[in-house]
């Protein structure tokens, strides 16, 4: 069963901003027009999730959450020593 529909994601989204307020803004000054997959991978990093945890609440598959991963760190500039997460919680 999908754990994330569209109701879900809104109030996610909600308290997520509730909680890290300069979150988004910050994204959006560091990734132009980022896509809503590439924002909610950065959220779920934010709060510490896993690929499996973050393929679960999206209900696809681990392969394609790290799919999302590469493109981002890809988009970014970010080296394979570079921490994808350090990058996204310097954002908080």
């Amino acid at each position: 069963p999908a754990l994330f529909k569209t109701e879900g994601e809104s109030r996610f989204r909600r308290h997520f901003k509730a909680l890290y307020p300069e979150f988004q803004k910050n994204l959006k000054k560091k990734i132009e027009n980022p896509t809503r997959n590439e924002e909610l991978l950065c959220m779920f990093i934010c709060l510490g999730e896993s690929v499996d945890g973050i393929s679960e609440i999206l209900s696809i598959e681990p392969g394609s959450v790290r799919m999302i991963r590469y493109r981002l760190r890809k988009k970014i500039g970010l080296d394979k020593n570079d921490s994808l997460e350090e990058w996204v919680k310097s954002l908080i």
